[in-house]
């Protein structure tokens, strides 16, 4: 037989396979068994991570009911303790109060908002025709250089680029020289007359009132006359001269022995300031109903804070008779206020349509004497703004005192926490906020906004309103951006002035559903309240309002919070989570 010859380095196919085969084996063993560990470790570690949960949940859900007891014992000390302080006292009457010295009750130049008006009680009356016709003008709020008209020689404030063609009164308040100045062009005969507030025309009242005026013509020649609360301006010479003249008009009062008249202004750190329209008093007055409920009402009344006023604040004149015709002075939470205070913006009817009303109503404060001496700070609450905890009035006046030293913000309120892409990328502050009103850097601020965004598309009225999708919420923050892109480094400072969102006392959900005990646990407990049209007329603190049936771990966590600043709770929530707490029962 011939050997076999075999090339160095070959083998048979058949030996070949079998080499790869067991090399795959062997490769396949490892990988199986480096899975087998790599299961192990992994349930081992799923184990002891559902043995730790479990072991952590259980704990939480033993320390529950241990923490609704201790908290319940303290809030039960605390009243026992302010037992002294919790005695009713009805709403402050002032008779017979005689002023040492005058008081300001009226500035044409502050006012100049209602000076269009009419028939406002306590406000000024413009007498004439406006060029404009009905309705707020819309250079009301915009300083406008003075044009001097070279056929006939006199000054006029440009609308159209056109000047009036017919004989018309024209005011307008200057701003454009870091101060305030109420001007008056006229081609027949202006007045502004002052209406005594209706307290001193009540039978048995007197009030004692004093016009001051001056005025300085600046084109033309204006005969200038006072008679009695009222000031008159006309045009002296033939027939088509005007003349333009600066006025400063104020009424002060010294002396009244009228009922329920308000006391010499004295600043007070805060004021609630609800806002309403007269289809909105139902829904208003159902909130403060509300109020009563323990475990919604507004403040512990321990004495730590000065108790802030209530402020209602009518669109018009119609409306605020309507709601005090309809408001019950008896509610409990009555002592938590110094007073009640009625006031309205006399938003003109022609203009008073959504948005721009509200937009009028809102800058309206900034501008009004009534609210700019008084105090310091308002939270803005509109009627479908919901405690979500007691002693929520307490937790707002605890932020302002641990900001006051620095007061460092303009407005501290919620970005948007609603349902849906759209609002997860809305980063303006929502309307129902906390706002510092003593800031003049502040009051600037909204001067430019009102300026740069003037009335187009849906708003048709208002100056400060189109900015964004509109309203002066939307306006106040699109401003920001605005400059922002121009000067980023303005940035970071307008977040720290003009959206703190930090530590809001108000969260805003539009119109959708919200869970409280996670917006308090959230939030830290820094919010009590919270926006959204959902909650009206909803027991939302009631587990089965959301079909919830077990604790939620975020219950557990609000309870801990809870234990450290107690509060009276919902009684079905109170009643659900003692149950589970008992039952072991967690989702």
């Amino acid at each position: 037989m011939s050997p076999t010859i075999r090339l160095l380095g070959t083998e048979p196919s058949c030996m070949l396979s079998r080499t790869v085969s067991k090399r795959l084996a062997r490769r396949n063993v490892r990988y199986i068994l480096l899975l087998v560990v790599l299961t192990g470790v992994l349930s081992g570690f799923l184990f002891l991570r559902s043995t730790f949960s479990t072991y952590y949940a259980g704990e939480k859900l033993r320390q529950c009911e241990e923490r609704l007891a201790k908290g319940e014992a303290l809030l039960l000390q605390r009243r026992v303790s302010n037992m002294d302080e919790n005695t009713e006292q009805p709403p402050r009457r002032v008779a017979a109060k005689h002023f040492l010295r005058s008081v300001l009750v009226f500035d044409a130049v502050e006012h100049f908002s209602s000076v269009i008006n009419t028939n406002a009680p306590g406000r000024a009356t413009f007498l004439g025709t406006s060029s404009r016709g009905r309705g707020r003008p819309g250079w009301a709020y915009e300083p406008r250089p003075l044009l001097l008209n070279l056929s006939n020689g006199a000054w006029y404030l440009p609308l159209d680029g056109e000047p009036p063609s017919i004989p018309a009164v024209l005011l307008w308040l200057d701003r454009s020289r870091n101060e305030r100045r109420l001007l008056v062009w006229t081609s027949t005969t202006a007045g502004i007359a002052y209406n005594p507030p209706r307290e001193c025309a009540e039978a048995g009242s007197t009030c004692q009132l004093e016009l001051i005026t001056s005025s300085t013509t600046l084109a033309g020649s204006c005969n200038v006359e006072k008679r009695n609360l009222s000031l008159f301006l006309s045009a002296n010479g033939a027939a088509g001269t005007s003349c333009l003249a600066e006025v400063r008009m104020q009424v002060t009062l010294t002396s009244t022995n009228a009922q329920e008249w308000e006391p010499e202004p004295s600043l007070q750190t805060l004021a609630i300031v609800r806002p309403f329209t007269e289809d909105q008093i139902p829904k208003l007055m159902r909130s403060l109903d509300q109020w009563n409920d323990p475990w919604r009402f507004p403040c512990e009344r321990s004495g730590d804070f000065d108790r802030p006023d209530l402020v209602f604040y009518a669109n018009n004149e119609q409306a605020l008779v309507s709601a005090r015709a309809v408001f019950q002075r008896n509610h409990s939470w009555s002592s938590c206020f110094q007073r009640v205070r009625w006031i309205e913006a006399n938003v003109e009817p022609t203009v008073d349509v959504h948005p721009d009303g509200t937009c009028f109503q809102f800058y309206s404060i900034f501008d009004d004497p009534r609210f700019r001496n008084y105090y310091q700070y308002f939270f803005l609450m509109e009627p479908d703004v919901h405690p979500i905890r007691a002693f929520w009035l307490d937790s707002i006046q605890r932020q302002i005192k641990l900001s006051a030293p620095q007061a460092t913000f303009w407005i501290r309120g919620s970005t948007s926490k609603c349902a849906g892409w759209y609002a997860a990328n809305d980063f303006h502050i929502n309307g129902n906020a906390l706002y510092n009103l003593s800031s003049r850097q502040f009051r600037d601020y909204l001067i430019r906004v009102q300026r740069a965004f003037q009335p187009r598309g849906h708003v048709r009225h208002a100056p400060g309103c189109s900015g964004g999708y509109g309203g002066f919420d939307h306006s106040i923050f699109h401003y920001a951006v605005e400059i922002a892109s121009k000067n980023s480094h303005k940035w970071k400072m307008y977040q720290k002035l003009c959206f703190d969102d930090r530590k809001s006392p108000v969260w805003n959900f539009c119109k959708h559903r919200f869970l409280p005990w996670r917006v308090y646990t959230e939030s830290n407990g820094s919010a009590s309240l919270v926006h959204s049209s959902w909650g009206n007329n909803v027991d939302f603190w009631d587990p089965a309002v959301h079909g919830i049936k077990r604790l939620e771990t975020s219950m557990l966590e609000m309870i801990r919070l809870w234990e450290q600043d107690p509060f009276p709770l919902h009684p079905r929530f109170r009643a659900f989570a003692l149950l589970h707490c008992r039952k072991r029962q967690l989702f």
